[in-house]
């Protein structure tokens, strides 16, 4: 079984009614693109899509875009992005349960309420998800305006003990659950890559790699595909893959194989394998 990543597909209708040329000139047929990609994929594909789904407001208004990505035939563990307002308030309990009831049977959702397993019964790679926080794009920036990267502007960010309490606890939840992949939207650092308080949480926990997103025309920094403190992290922008799912890891039941992978820079699968993963026993709760 093999694992892909792909982020912010940001979808709306097919053909779309919202141009993503916005973004820039590479958005240009960026769904005939990303059509090709999928179908690209082997039958035994699972890709793991941090966020940004669609632009739909409800969950109605989003069964256009769920059923294209559904009709690939892959499975797709999908997380929460800033811009998926057709979750709701509901959890990914109740969207996979949604999806299913909509014949959406390839789609999945996770959370970080629960960890969600890829793989066979006894060799698996789990996951756990958060969306992550715009303000705190820049919680250390707030307080060193040097830390800021050259082309951009200090924002106005109040971070209140209440948001921060919200999301910490949120990310510590995630974290508690021990996935082997942390998928968090917004990156779990300041623009940049300046490290702050969610990244040193992610260092030490037991997460072998943390996928992200969120950062459209961003300049690239030490985070987007490199290990840092034992944790692998990969920038999983479409834009930045010519809008194809980019190969992550691997779980062979048959072999009780399952690794992670790195990418250079040129996207080979060379930089790093992390094995062994976590524990092998049985689990019966979002398994595919």
């Amino acid at each position: 079984m093999n694992i892909y990543g792909i982020s912010d597909l940001h979808l709306s209708g097919i053909p779309p009614f919202k141009p993503m040329t916005h973004f820039g000139p590479q958005y240009t047929g960026h769904i005939e693109k990303l059509e090709a990609g999928f179908k690209a994929l082997p039958p035994d594909s699972v890709v793991i899509n941090a966020g940004d789904i669609s632009w739909a407001i409800d969950r109605e208004e989003a069964l256009t875009d769920l059923k294209w990505l559904n009709s690939f035939g892959v499975k797709i563990v999908n997380t929460r992005g800033n811009h998926d307002f057709f979750w709701g308030n509901k959890g990914a309990p109740f969207m996979t349960n949604w999806a299913l009831d909509n014949g959406l049977d390839n789609l999945y959702f996770v959370d970080h309420t629960a960890l969600f397993h890829i793989g066979g019964p006894k060799h698996f790679i789990t996951v756990a998800a958060v969306k992550g926080s715009e303000k705190m794009e820049q919680y250390e920036i707030e307080f060193d305006p040097n830390k800021l990267p050259p082309g951009h502007k200090p924002k106005s960010v109040v971070i209140t003990p209440k948001h921060w309490n919200k999301h910490q606890r949120k990310l510590e939840a995630a974290l508690a659950l021990k996935p082997d992949i942390l998928v968090s939207h917004i990156p779990p650092f300041d623009l940049g890559g300046v490290e702050n308080e969610w990244t040193r949480l992610v260092y030490g926990s037991g997460v072998g790699m943390v996928l992200f997103g969120h950062w459209h025309n961003a300049a690239p920094n030490k985070f987007d595909h490199t290990v840092v403190q034992d944790v692998l992290f990969h920038n999983l922008l479409c834009e930045r893959h010519d809008f194809a799912p980019i190969r992550i890891g691997q779980v062979d039941e048959e072999r009780g194989v399952k690794q992670l992978w790195g990418l250079d820079a040129i996207g080979g699968i060379v930089l790093e394998v992390r094995a062994p993963l976590s524990p092998d026993f049985i689990h019966t709760d979002g398994m595919i």
